[in-house]
């Protein structure tokens, strides 16, 4: 699993949400969300600063929400703010969403045959 998808399963189960909610939120079918926690997949690089933001808009909501931003700094090791929830959770899934695409990258130039010819 990627880190962008251990980070988005996180903040899935910590908010509370559905994945039927989450990709309703982002434009996406519910197997796509699946693929992005489960199996190593990721967003297409055009779209993930959109989806990252809607994601982030969204778990900033939950969050706040159900009074949860404490926990929330706690197990994310960060001093959040109801101002700085949005910002805070839109940079970490910015963050791994680059991780999780370096290293895909560097698995895929790995392969045999994606020499250049």
């Amino acid at each position: 699993m990627s880190a962008y998808g251990n980070l988005l399963k996180t903040l899935i189960n910590f908010s509370g949400s559905k994945l039927s909610i989450v990709a309703e939120e982002v434009g996406y079918d519910v197997s796509y969300i699946s693929k992005w926690c489960n199996k190593a997949k990721l967003p297409a690089s055009k779209m993930a600063p959109n989806i990252n933001r809607t994601l982030a808009n969204h778990f900033s909501h939950e969050i706040l929400k159900h009074e949860d931003l404490a926990s929330f700094s706690r197990q994310f090791s960060v001093e959040a703010t109801p101002d700085s929830l949005n910002s805070i959770i839109y940079n970490l899934l910015k963050e791994n969403y680059k991780e999780s695409s370096r290293k895909a990258a560097a698995v895929r130039s790995s392969l045999p045959g994606s020499a250049a010819r």
